[in-house]
């Protein structure tokens, strides 16, 4: 802000309003901060930023080199003929030639045109000698400023207050329309134009157009009624207008697209910008002037002056006198003229307009409350209001066309252009409640009742507002009546909730009457809630409000209960969705959605005697629901999804926590059961894609996770679950392409084993064939399975491979587990001679004798060798 005119106007209000003055905030010296910087969107320096795509790409705001216009302001009652004479010697001595008077702009001033254009040089020497005039108070280039409104629209897609609009919540907007909604007010919009849109047309009253005909290109030439917006020609400059109109006062409550700041305020299209967002500053200047009121020569006089005026530009260079005056003119009129600071990330005290001492100036803040790092910053800035940042833009009003209006729609654009018109609807809303509030009132209020965001004062809708006094006898003594009378009685009357602020007032949505009480109570009625009162002092109150009121939750449809040490009250809307929000000292104040998935799941869980009372709001990501509850030191989580509804994890316990430890629903995925407790185990299922999650809890064992979808896990599941193999002893581990895992029932441990060769195998670890297959090394040793164990005439046996070689481990109770290698030589013999029923089961391994030969010996009496030069031979 502009410390020593504001510190003026501190105490001019002050001495008004009775108002308290505060200390002017001072702005940050060297610019954005690491956080602001953060923001930035390098090289652009005009005012509606790119949104989705990189501000390099973004037309930046010029102001052109050349220009073939002067404006000069002779002496009042200077004749006729003395200017004629002034032009001619002009023209005669400077490179101005034929210069003649073209039109009358702000503050009587008249603008000069040469026949062709002046370079920068040549406009010094005719500004030079026109100013050494006597009968000539000043004479200034009248620059051509070209993309001065900038920005890129991205599709929306049915955009709505709720899911959107931000920057409507984060100032307190809804908090504010509770005392105002800029009723009786004009917002005068200066700007590229307006185009048909039903959240538009029944606000706009008539306008006027000053393009200069070497910028239109609406089929009229020169000035005109018809503020239409035919189109710049640009990607990232059509439709600005209709953008910011939407922003300061779009229609409210109709059920259709966006929230204006101001949503019963009139709106003032004033065209200035023509091709390119581009115009001469002497047009911008007449704009102003006409839109707040002042008379321009060869303009109709404004039939229904503006109360506030918006002009969402800036571009390099110090304030002209021209602007200056319009400034100024339109402050003695008591209309403020709000200017966005630019999107340069520079000092704006070197841009214009926002270096013309008078004007309100705005920065622009993102959606996490930080200025951002593309505004404009510095002394000149008065507050900082919502301006949007790529991600987290600023939805309104737009159109589908490019070359000509085509389809009302809606739309984003981001920068200090649209930080602007928050500050003009809001100042709109303040003057319903006091139309004689003076420009430096307006400034001291909006400053002072700011937040500080960066050194700067971000605007409060709400806090404004309410720190501007009725106009006196602007109302009577406010009453209470009706069935909000009878509430306010039956529940203590003022002791209760104060005395009423206002009579009740009607116009939210779906038919909400409320009324306010001192004691920060509101008490709402609708016919399908019937009367109860919010009391904002509380946690429960500040929740409503920070979710946006009614809009977001409907409207109370109970009191406010206190039990047990924890708060609770009931929201419902018209279509009868039910909301709870709930307190407690430990989770501060938390939402459940009765009506969704997850709120009904809880209710049936037996509320907060079931799964405790909800730490988080529910919240949506990836196509998923969830939300966390907890009672005492259980923490249960609530997952839905639209396949598997809603299933609850309990958190504290040894199944949800591996579960969290294994990535949540990014490692096991989403449950598609309850936890369930049955014999002393407890189990879930989870699923992710096509792989179904078994964890299974034991005392015993732990919670380990068994994939039913795997080749172990539905081998598992064929042998009968824990039934046939057991519980579970490991995870399913997968190792130099093998997969396996332990499962335990009663004594005996059962390992299975996978291979993409040999599909799933299982070794009883426990019997005499298992054991002694760790003992040989395990895979390493005899190798993996390809077969169960075979019980068969009081013998067992079971086939492992090694690369190309089979053996078969067989147990007898007489000599207990041995090996065959059946792709030896005394095996394949061994297989030849009728196997066990030949030569009968093993009674060793093979082994080497103290004869250098391999010997292996067999039940019925059979010794067999092997040698290189012998071969096998039977011994008997």
């Amino acid at each position: 802000m502009r410390s020593s005119r504001t510190l003026f106007a501190l105490c001019l209000v002050s001495g008004a309003l009775g108002l308290t003055a505060t200390q002017a905030v001072a702005a940050p010296p060297t610019g954005p901060t690491s956080q602001q910087q953060s923001q930035t969107q390098t090289g652009d320096s005009s005012l509606a930023q790119l949104s989705g795509k990189t501000a390099a790409a973004a037309p930046t705001a010029t102001v052109e080199d050349s220009t073939d216009r002067v404006v000069v302001k002779f002496k009042d009652n200077t004749p006729e003929a003395t200017k004629t004479k002034v032009l001619q010697e002009t023209g005669q001595t400077t490179p101005a030639k034929d210069a003649k008077i073209v039109k009358t702009s702000a503050a009587n001033s008249d603008v000069v045109q040469s026949s062709k254009k002046l370079n920068a040089s040549e406009q010094d020497q005719v500004v030079k000698k026109l100013s050494a005039e006597p009968d000539v108070e000043f004479a200034e280039a009248d620059k051509i400023v070209k993309n001065a409104t900038t920005g890129y629209p991205t599709t929306p897609n049915d955009p709505y207050f709720g899911p959107y609009q931000w920057n409507m919540r984060i100032i307190d907007a809804p908090g504010a329309w509770q005392s105002a909604t800029g009723a009786g007010q004009t917002i005068g919009v200066v700007d590229t134009g307006t185009t048909n849109h039903p959240d538009l047309n029944s606000k706009v009253v008539s306008g006027y157009d000053f393009v200069s005909p070497d910028y239109d290109r609406d089929g009229v030439y020169g000035r005109d009624s018809d503020p239409t917006d035919p189109g710049v020609m640009a990607a990232g400059e059509n439709w600005h207008g209709t953008h910011v109109e939407g922003i300061a006062a779009a229609s409210t409550n109709n059920g259709i697209g966006v929230s204006g700041v101001a949503p019963d305020a009139k709106i003032q299209p004033v065209r200035a910008f023509g091709i390119g967002a581009s115009g001469y500053v002497s047009d911008f200047a007449d704009a102003i002037t006409w839109a707040s009121g002042g008379r321009v020569a060869g303009a109709p006089a404004n039939p229904n002056p503006s109360t506030v005026v918006n002009f969402s530009a800036a571009w390099p260079g110090q304030c002209s006198s021209i602007m200056k005056s319009a400034v100024d003119g339109a402050a003695s009129r008591n209309v403020p003229v709000v200017v966005a600071a630019g999107n340069s990330g520079v000092n704006a005290n070197d841009v214009s307009p926002a270096n013309c001492l008078g004007a309100i100036v705005v920065g622009a803040t993102a959606s996490s409350d930080v200025m951002t790092g593309y505004s404009n910053y510095g002394p000149m800035l008065d507050v900082v209001a919502p301006g949007g940042s790529t991600g987290a833009d600023i939805w309104s009003t737009y159109n589908t066309g490019y070359s000509a209006p085509a389809a009302a729609s809606y739309g984003t654009l981001n920068g200090t252009s649209m930080a602007a018109p928050h500050v003009a609807g809001l100042i709109a809303l303040m003057k319903q409640r006091n139309p004689s509030l003076g420009v430096e009132q307006i400034r001291n209020i909006l400053v002072s009742t700011g937040s500080n965001v960066g050194g700067y004062p971000r605007i409060n809708a709400k806090a404004a507002v309410n720190a501007v006094a009725p106009a006196a006898g602007g109302s009577s003594t406010p009453v209470v009546v009706n069935g909000i009378r009878n509430l306010y009685d039956a529940l203590g009357g003022a002791s209760t909730f104060g005395n009423p602020r206002a009579n009740e007032r009607g116009g939210l949505v779906d038919g909400g009457v409320f009324q306010e009480f001192t004691k920060n109570y509101t008490i709402y009625w609708t016919p399908f809630t019937g009367t109860h009162s919010v009391n904002f002092n509380g946690a429960i109150g500040a929740k409503y409000r920070a979710g946006g009121y009614e809009r977001a939750y409907g409207y109370p449809s109970s009191e406010e209960f206190k039990k047990n040490g924890f708060s609770y009250q009931w929201f419902k809307t018209k279509a009868g969705k039910s909301t709870l929000i709930m307190w407690t000292p430990q989770n501060g104040a938390q939402v459940i959605n009765e009506s969704g998935s997850i709120g009904n799941r809880w209710v049936q869980m037996g509320r907060e005697n079931g799964s405790g009372f909800p730490t988080s709001d529910e919240i949506s990501a990836n196509g998923l629901a969830y939300q966390w509850f907890k009672k005492g030191n259980t923490s249960s989580f609530y997952m839905w999804s639209p396949a598997t509804g809603t299933h609850i994890i309990n958190e504290s316990g040894a199944i949800g926590g591996k579960w969290a430890n294994d990535g949540r629903e990014s490692g096991s995925g989403i449950p598609t059961s309850d936890e369930i407790s049955k014999n002393g185990m407890a189990y879930q299922w989870f699923k992710n894609g096509r792989v179904s999650n078994l964890y299974m809890w034991t005392p015993g064992t732990g919670a380990h996770t068994i994939q039913e979808t795997s080749g172990i896990g539905s081998r598992w599941v064929q042998q009968g679950r824990e039934n046939g193999s057991g519980f579970p002893t490991s995870d399913e581990v997968s190792k130099n392409g093998t997969a396996y895992q332990w499962f335990v029932k009663g004594q005996t441990s059962h390992f299975y084993m996978w291979t993409p060769a040999t599909g799933t195998h299982i070794i009883n670890e426990s019997g005499g064939i298992g054991s002694k297959w760790a003992t040989d090394g395990r895979e390493n040793g005899a190798g993996v399975p390809t077969s169960e164990e075979i019980s068969k005439n009081g013998l067992a046996y079971q086939w492992f491979k090694k690369g190309g070689v089979s053996n078969l481990y067989m147990w007898t109770p007489g000599s207990g587990t041995h090996t065959i290698i059946e792709t030896g030589a005394i095996g394949g013999a061994w297989i030849d001679n009728g196997r066990e029923n030949g030569w009968g089961a093993p009674t060793t391994d093979e082994y080497r004798g103290s004869d250098g030969k391999i010997h292996q010996k067999f039940s019925k009496g059979v010794e067999v060798t092997w040698s290189a030069s012998e071969g096998v031979r039977v011994l008997r």
